[in-house]
């Protein structure tokens, strides 16, 4: 028996059967989401999902049985629970793709390369006025 250590943000997960990863008696240790064990530091809309996903998985709660899904016989509770969800971009309030691509294009400064010229002009007098030597390319 292997008597497991329990390591802050990490978790211990199922490999899937065609894993080339070392696992341990069949399962792999993987970095946790940022979030894990931080739930304030969830967006609005992410915390708005998990809440919801809650909600309607309490009321769930006790349904046994299976169910086709897509030619699969998964847990009843599954495939009620993924039908009661709301589904698509937005849904809770999220960003979409294309405007989270904008915001990232528009939030990056452009730089002009006078304005790196000068910043590598100002960085070279500080490091003269410290009394270091700066080793360039040059």
């Amino acid at each position: 028996m292997v008597k497991l250590k329990v390591i802050p943000g990490m978790i211990l997960a199922k490999a899937p059967p065609w894993t080339r990863k070392r696992t341990l008696a069949g399962f792999i240790v993987k970095n946790g989401p940022p979030w894990l064990g931080r739930p304030e530091e969830l967006s609005p809309a992410q915390l708005a999902v998990v809440v919801d996903f809650a909600e309607k998985a309490h009321r769930l709660y006790g349904t046994t049985g299976k169910m086709n899904y897509k030619g699969v016989d998964m847990p009843a509770i599954a495939v009620k629970l993924a039908g009661e969800m709301k589904k698509g971009v937005g849904a809770y309030g999220g960003v979409s793709p294309e405007d989270r691509r904008r915001e990232r294009y528009t939030r990056t400064e452009r730089v002009s390369l006078p304005h790196l010229r000068s910043l590598l002009e100002k960085k070279r007098a500080e490091i003269t006025r410290a009394g270091m030597r700066l080793v360039t390319g040059e």
